[in-house]
């Protein structure tokens, strides 16, 4: 008697220190709504902002490779006049344009122009990242406040359950172990509620870090979901083929190294200047030859020799190996996507399942199990213990379907990323026939 009347002093307590927990009543605020959160995730991200930059930084590239090389310009002096039948050449000057080999100058041109677009799709690929990772922290603070909303809920349903058991322990019709089994229920939950605590601070400033704003910036999350519906596996395998941003980036990899290769072929041909001389003759003074003293004007043509077929081999294998690179790395990255298509597809399916089993099957039972021992209980006929074991499984139950509408909401945003599109947006891809079987 003496444990069990300390074991009620110490439940006692922990209930008065734990009271604080229960979330207070929140005042109405405007709900951030997960688009709310991608948009401004997308806005605000440095990174985001980094790879944009760079993308728009490669742009520039292909006029820069297109462009000739820069004329040149000669000015020579002769310090001692060299002297010529019609005079002393006096000075020169010339101009000369080197002109890159037929082709050399578009191909390079073509290669940066690849090299723009993998860096538009690097941009893309980042941009479905921070989308995932917005929508995985956003659904975990969904999770928690509907878990602590439940948990708050479940709490006033112990209270009346508690002051029954209190009031009849005092009444001498109840043992004092169900008073001490009321309180440890109530303060399981209560120590669940400051696990959610935890857990909300943490999900709240992965968010916010997302949205570049301070980690204790508080935001309310929508009290519901509205999810896409799961689309047929097929068309998912079809979608990531044509949209998913690794995929591109692969494909438009091969194209640069091909050009690169192409243009490793093309450096073995020369490279040839065109320039014209101007010299100046001053008169001769010891005679007057025909042209005395007429200024010469010469034009020339100069042609690099690509000689060193050590280096132009070299450069050729150098680019036979990105190419073949390149094809290797397209074709795990195409197993890497079909891998994790397949995967969160049959996530979404299982998530789907669980969240019908509990909203049709798995919760009202135990809410009829529930109703059933507390109306039993209240006229004896059921005992304590049962009232407990039929809370606790309404609770379970409770919390079960939260997380399950959470992990269907994960692995739809998991889908979302491997297929490289929102789920939303699919009839903007291809229309669905009207007659085709949806899952």
């Amino acid at each position: 008697m003496k444990i069990l009347t300390t074991l009620s002093l110490i439940c006692a307590s922990a209930l008065t220190a734990l009271a604080e927990v229960r979330p207070p009543a929140v005042a109405e605020t405007r709900v951030f709504s997960l688009d709310q959160a991608v948009s401004q995730v997308l806005s605000n991200s440095p990174a985001l902002a980094a790879a944009r930059f760079k993308w728009q930084a490669m742009q520039e590239r292909p006029e820069i490779v297109r462009a000739r090389p820069d004329p040149m310009l000669t000015y020579g002096y002769w310090f001692q006049n060299v002297e010529t039948r019609v005079g002393a050449n006096n000075q020169r000057v010339g101009v000369a344009q080197k002109i890159p080999f037929f082709g050399k100058r578009s191909l390079a041109a073509n290669k940066a122009g690849q090299e723009a677009r993998l860096a538009m799709w690097e941009y893309q690929t980042l941009a479905r990242d921070l989308v995932l990772r917005a929508k995985l922290a956003y659904f975990d603070l969904y999770r928690v406040d509907r878990s602590r909303k439940i948990l708050t809920a479940q709490l006033d349903l112990l209270d009346p359950i508690v002051q029954t058991a209190q009031s009849r322990y005092e009444a001498g019709r109840a043992k004092q172990p169900d008073v001490l089994k009321a309180q440890v229920a109530t303060t399981e939950i209560q120590n669940r509620l400051l696990d959610l605590t935890q857990q909300r601070m943490a999900a709240l400033a992965r968010l916010n870090a997302l949205r570049n704003a301070p980690p204790e910036t508080e935001l309310i999350v929508s009290s519901r979901l509205d999810l896409p519906s799961l689309p047929p596996r097929a068309e998912a395998f079809e979608i990531a083929e044509a949209y998913r941003q690794e995929l591109q980036a692969a494909g438009v990899a091969i194209q640069r190294d091909e050009l690169a290769l192409a243009l490793a072929k093309r450096n073995r041909w020369p490279d040839f200047t065109f320039g014209v001389d101007y010299t100046q003759v001053n008169p001769n003074i010891f005679q007057n030859p025909p042209d005395n003293g007429k200024d010469a004007v010469q034009g020339f043509v100069s042609i690099n020799v690509p000689l060193w077929f050590g280096k132009l081999k070299a450069e050729r294998r150098e680019a036979e190996n990105r190419l073949a690179a390149s094809h290797a790395a397209e074709a795990n990255a195409r197993n890497t996507v079909l891998s994790e298509v397949q995967d969160a597809w049959f996530r979404a399916q299982v998530s789907r399942d669980q969240v019908t089993l509990y909203q049709t099957s798995l919760l009202p039972r135990a809410e009829q199990a529930f109703e059933a021992s507390r109306a039993g209980y209240e006229t004896a006929k059921v005992g304590f213990i049962d009232l407990l074991d039929s809370e606790r499984a309404l609770l379970n139950f409770r919390l079960g379907l939260v997380m399950s509408e959470t992990d269907l909401a994960k692995a739809l945003a998991l889908l979302e990323r491997a297929v490289g599109v929102d789920l939303g947006d699919i009839s903007k891809w291809r229309p669905i026939d009207q007659g085709e079987e949806q899952p």
